[in-house]
């Protein structure tokens, strides 16, 4: 059994650790990946005590996730970093 402490001790809600943990450790870049590994993701959705209805949405918090830095790196990066 693989056991550890995820906390990103930042203001934010629970749910979004689990999109923010997810994204650095799970398999959830793509769609692809998702369908390879979803077990995996299956299993730190049950560690984390995620309900069914939650997993529904972690895709769609992870794209807004991504999205978001995506655009905050592209803004530094074109005013010259930071």
């Amino acid at each position: 059994m693989r056991v550890a402490l995820i906390d990103f001790d930042w203001p934010t809600t629970r749910w979004f650790d689990v999109v923010r943990a997810l994204g650095h450790w799970g398999p959830i870049a793509d769609r692809d990946a998702v369908l390879r590994c979803g077990a995996a993701v299956a299993g730190f959705c049950d560690a984390y005590g995620v309900d069914r209805g939650m997993r529904r949405d972690v895709l769609s918090a992870a794209r807004v996730r991504f999205e978001r830095s995506c655009r905050a790196m592209r803004g530094r990066a074109e005013g010259g970093g930071g």
